[in-house]
């Protein structure tokens, strides 16, 4: 496992919105979002020691049981994209991560994605705890990251507001 700067959240490589993922509004569908955070997430997860290197080894997994996306500010055909991944919470079975896209020119932020993803063994497809040295760098992660800014709207309910 690669030892990651755990002072800040994970950035990872960057992407570029492709034509192909352009709808007819002339900006990024909402699809692709979830396919550039998952791709994201794969990376953080290799970076992290939780990727498929990890499930190679080990044969556990994380299983994404529910992913909440809250956009910002709409990106367009070719724009460069930086998108950071981090910890908010973590159980032995459950982490809790925040994914943010950021148009990387510009540096606004365009979409932030919160999700609940579950450790899970692969030979009996249930959660299993994650093993303590990946507990203990996630607490380490967690606390050196609590005083982060975190962007508008994080961890409210879907609602009409009246």
């Amino acid at each position: 496992m690669i030892s990651p700067d755990i002072s800040n959240p994970i950035e990872t490589s960057p992407q570029s919105v492709l034509r192909a993922w352009c709808d007819i509004n002339g900006h990024m569908n909402v699809a692709y979002y979830s396919l550039a955070f998952e791709n994201a997430g794969f990376e953080a997860q290799e970076i992290l020691g939780l990727g498929e290197t990890y499930l190679d080894q080990e044969n556990c997994s994380l299983f994404s049981l529910k992913n909440v996306y809250t956009f910002q500010q709409e990106v367009r055909e070719a724009d460069p994209l930086r998108i950071t991944y981090r910890v908010m919470d973590y159980s032995p079975k459950l982490l809790h991560v925040l994914l943010e896209m950021f148009h990387a020119e510009e540096r606004f932020l365009s979409c932030y994605t919160e999700q609940l993803v579950a450790h899970v063994d692969m030979e009996t497809r249930r959660t299993s705890p994650m093993p303590g040295g990946i507990l203990e760098m996630l607490e380490k992660m967690k606390e050196s990251q609590t005083d982060l800014p975190l962007p508008r709207g994080i961890g409210e309910p879907i609602a009409i507001k009246k």
